[in-house]
């Protein structure tokens, strides 16, 4: 994302998950350092307040969080970077029903105006709480967004083509099935394969596509699915793609007739 500075900043908000995620101290001081470059240079950049805010709550200092967030919610309410953090500070401090969260999450969805960047982080977002049937979809989504802004010349995704809309439902009409999974290790053992797997990919891809808030929710399934982390571990996965997602592995350049994979399978 660049910075009103005009300077290139990477992405605070996948990097700062991961560390959390990890809970390696040298991440999260790495991670902490780019917040404080972001917000440095410019002290109200929404990604770097969103970031901030998972840092203090990480810290157990959510209402030092409140104080920075609440003035720009205010100020700012069309904003859903800022909507975002005040949602994770409210997620922390009260015990919401699966229902009472979902809803604050769908009305971010309406302050997003499409944006791929607002989509992937609230997919982020709620894959992390469980909740992978509203995760996914705006994953899909994200990159229904990227394909549209794309240069003409970039190769075409074939997982959006419309012969392929049969299958993509079917794993979004699946995806309840995982809905409060992935809290704890391997809790993805006892769903169907394909399920995962297909859940998996669009993660995947997503993440090569360029849409980095895909990478922490990936590494979650990756991790509590024995077959997918053994996969992974064996650097297997594109032959375990390759088996249970075939009719997605592939491009289509544009204006060309020659189909590739995006991975290589050897």
């Amino acid at each position: 994302m660049r910075m009103k500075s005009g300077i290139e900043i990477p992405n605070s908000y996948a990097k700062t998950w991961l560390a959390i995620m990890n809970g390696d101290p040298g991440e999260i001081e790495d991670a902490e350092q780019l917040v404080t470059l972001r917000l440095r240079l410019d002290p109200t950049d929404p990604e770097g307040v969103l970031s901030w805010t998972l840092l203090e709550l990480l810290y157990g200092r959510a209402d030092n969080a409140n104080k920075r967030v609440a003035p720009l919610v205010k100020d700012f309410p069309a904003n859903p970077y800022y909507s975002m953090a005040a949602t994770e500070i409210i997620f922390q401090r009260d015990h919401l029903s699966d229902e009472q969260a979902i809803n604050l999450l769908r009305d971010i969805v309406r302050l997003a105006n499409d944006s791929p960047d607002v989509l992937a982080k609230l997919g982020c977002m709620a894959a992390l709480r469980g909740f992978w049937s509203f995760s996914i979809p705006l994953f899909v989504e994200a990159l229904r967004g990227r394909e549209k802004n794309k240069d003409g010349a970039e190769e075409d995704l074939i997982l959006l083509w419309k012969r392929n809309a049969s299958s993509l439902n079917q794993l979004l009409e699946s995806l309840p099935s995982m809905d409060q999974r992935g809290l704890r290790p391997y809790d993805f053992d006892d769903l169907p394969i394909e399920t995962v797997a297909r859940a998996f990919y669009v993660l995947f891809t997503a993440n090569l596509a360029g849409i980095d808030e895909a990478w922490p929710p990936c590494m979650r399934i990756a991790s509590y699915r024995h077959e997918l982390q053994d996969a992974w571990n064996q650097k297997r996965i594109p032959a375990f793609l390759a088996t249970h997602c075939s009719n997605w592995l592939i491009y289509q350049a544009a204006g060309s007739n020659v189909l590739t994979t995006p991975f290589d399978l050897n």
